[in-house]
Order: structure tokens, then C-alpha cells, then sequence
């Protein structure tokens, strides 16, 4: 099990957290959770918090601690 931070860009900015078996599977998750928004990678990964201990059965593949980041495109605050 991994973890990585997604960024999504939209409306509004947010960074999640996001827990699965792969990156590539936690980008689908994410763009499946915020439809409509572009998910990226946050880049660089940290190495101290990619692996996590779980495994499916233990925990859904699902978003951590969503934040936003502050910034809106129609207000360019």
C-alpha cells in the first residue's frame, strides 16, 4: 500500500492524500472522488511516507485529510 499526494486543479485547488495499491490507482481514485478536476502528483514523493502498512482488505482506497490550497481561478486569489 502506498501513499501520495494528489493535486487537483479545478474551480478551487486542493491538495488530498490519497492511500492505494499504486499510483496509478490512487490518481483513478482521486479522479473518481473530484470529477471534473485534473488530479496530478505532487512531486517529489516523500520516501518516509509513500509505504504504508494496510492491505485492501483492511482500509478502502479513499482520500486523506483534503485541504485546500487557497487559491480560485476566478478570484486569482
Amino acid at each position: 500500500m502506498i501513499r501520495v499526494l494528489i493535486r487537483l486543479e479545478s474551480e478551487v485547488e486542493r491538495q488530498v492524500s490519497i492511500r492505494a495499491e499504486s499510483i496509478r490507482q490512487a490518481l483513478a481514485a482521486a479522479q473518481r472522488a473530484y470529477p471534473g478536476s485534473r488530479a496530478r502528483v505532487i512531486f517529489p514523493i516523500d520516501g518516509e511516507s509513500f509505504f504504508v502498512k494496510g492491505s485492501p482488505a483492511e482500509e478502502k482506497t479513499r482520500g486523506e485529510c483534503p485541504s485546500a490550497v487557497g487559491y480560485s481561478r476566478e478570484s486569482g486569489a
